[in-house]
């Protein structure tokens, strides 16, 4: 054994490290007995040399990143540091082989399958990236992630029935995973709205939402999915539901501007804007959000080209709070628009006697005796 697996210094040696260790541990009687063991050890380098053949291409730095990331196949931040080291040295046009023949050895593992079928998802070829992941779920049926991805794959090809069939396998699997459920509840709902299964829909968002009751992210998150599937009473209800759970303040403003938007998505304006005046009571004068709403209501009258309907909602606002400046200047600028130049001159005045100093005033007023000819 010592000399059957020594070598000259350039020299290759006939039999590698494995072989020998074999060879060593296994005494040899008879003649026959050293042929049995040659043809073992014969063996067994070739299974080996079969085994290693699949990563021998690998460039050094692209094999440091590739071992990472076959313990984490969906790291797509990994993924894509792997293919800019591969590329350092290999043609791109050589990497799906490499992937294939990963996940055709006789070992493969079920890592070898889902980042084979990851390489032909992002190429956005389906059938061979529902291939690969059918060898995965063949392999391990326990394996949330490829069921996740065989999902989003059938829903690519309009095929949702099958798509939320391998959502409910991801869900049911012991593998899967808190942020993993999140995804697949979401995705369910949307696919069962597409697939016209609207009540199916709603409860697994309903579902969703009990077992997540603090995680308003998701909340938003439902809220937008029922609003894209054109679930408006839903995603109106929630929406209201969402702004009632917000303890900051700014977050329940913010969320309110969103109800208001769904009822004008709705053609449902006087609602939306009551929605704003309930907003606008929370707003602090001469903020940002306060002159968004006023913007926003009048967009909703000018659409429907009612700008006396406009007048008389700020006149009630006015009356409400009469000490908030942005406002009245709103009303001035509205009564000039609207013709009434002894109106928006008489607010004018007011507006200066309640902040003399303030220069954007002073300029409005400005604005406003140019505009009425008044120069």
């Amino acid at each position: 054994p010592r000399e059957l697996g020594s070598a000259e210094e350039n020299e290759t040696p006939i039999f590698s490290t494995n072989a020998i260790a074999l060879l060593k541990a296994r005494p040899m009687k008879t003649r026959g007995h050293f042929l049995e063991i040659l043809l073992t050890i014969g063996l067994a380098s070739v299974t080996l040399s079969a085994q290693e053949e699949a990563t021998a291409v690998l460039p050094e730095e692209a094999e440091k990143y590739y071992r990472i990331l076959k313990k984490s196949p969906s790291r797509d931040y990994l993924y894509d540091r792997f293919i800019n080291a591969w590329l350092e040295t290999e043609p791109l046009s050589a990497l799906p082989e490499f992937f294939i023949a990963q996940s055709d050895r006789d070992a493969a593992e079920l890592s070898d399958h889902m980042l084979a079928g990851i390489y032909f998802s992002r190429k956005g070829d389906v059938e061979n990236a529902l291939k690969y992941f059918d060898r995965a779920v063949a392999l391990d049926p326990a394996a949330a992630e490829a069921h996740l991805q065989r999902g989003r794959l059938f829903a690519r090809e309009i095929r949702f029935d099958e798509a939320v069939t391998a959502l409910d396998e991801a869900l049911a699997s012991e593998t899967v995973e808190e942020k993993q459920l999140l995804e697949i509840g979401k995705l369910k709902g949307r696919y069962l709205a597409r697939s016209g299964k609207t009540e199916e829909a709603l409860e697994t968002w309903r579902e969703l939402l009990e077992n997540f009751p603090e995680d308003l992210y998701l909340h938003e998150d439902v809220v937008e999915a029922l609003a894209g599937e054109g679930l408006l009473v839903a995603a109106i209800e929630s929406a209201i539901s969402l702004a009632e759970k917000s303890d900051d303040a700014y977050d329940r403003l913010v969320r309110q501007f969103r109800i208001a938007e769904l009822h004008v998505l709705a053609d449902e304006q006087p609602e939306a804007i009551t929605v704003y005046e309930e907003a606008f009571a929370n707003t602090g004068a001469g903020s940002w959000l306060e002159r968004e709403i006023l913007a926003r209501v009048g967009t909703i009258h000018r659409r429907e080209d009612d700008l006396e309907g406009l007048r008389l909602w700020t006149e009630s606002l006015v009356e409400a709070f009469p000490q908030r400046i942005e406002l009245l200047q709103y009303q001035a600028e509205l009564a000039a628009e609207t013709g009434d130049e002894e109106r928006a001159v008489e607010l004018c005045g007011e507006i200066l006697r309640k902040s003399p100093g303030d220069r954007s005033v002073q300029d409005s007023y400005v604005d406003i005796l140019a505009a009425t000819d008044q120069i």
